[in-house]
């Protein structure tokens, strides 16, 4: 026994009051046993495990397709690098060109 804050006397149950003698049994067949409404529940779940299966198969089937299309874009973008790169290097010496000669005064201001 314990007493709480409003000086109330409390008694906790147990062990043996807790279980009981003789334990519940389900039955083998047909639902209902102790815990009534556990058809329903697994129908449900059963249901709802069919439609994930489904969304799986969905996007198995979307992500094969998946390394043929990143082949494809590997290899496109590999000749766009080049025209980037070459682009970038003749941006650069027209730069260093351009401010070479304004340094030598053949750029007039």
């Amino acid at each position: 026994m314990m007493v709480d804050r409003k000086g109330n006397v409390v008694s906790f149950p147990t062990a043996s009051n807790i279980i009981s003698s003789e334990p519940r049994r389900l039955k083998d067949h047909g639902g209902g046993g102790t815990y009534d409404g556990m058809e329903a529940r697994v129908a449900k779940l059963e249901a709802d495990v069919a439609h994930l299966v489904k969304q799986v198969d969905r996007i198995d089937a979307r992500t094969e397709q998946m390394p043929a299309d990143i082949a494809v874009i590997k290899a496109t973008m590999a000749g766009k690098g080049f025209i980037v790169t070459a682009l970038g290097v003749v941006l650069t010496l027209m730069v260093a060109a351009l401010t070479i000669l304004s340094k030598l005064g053949v750029l007039g201001t």
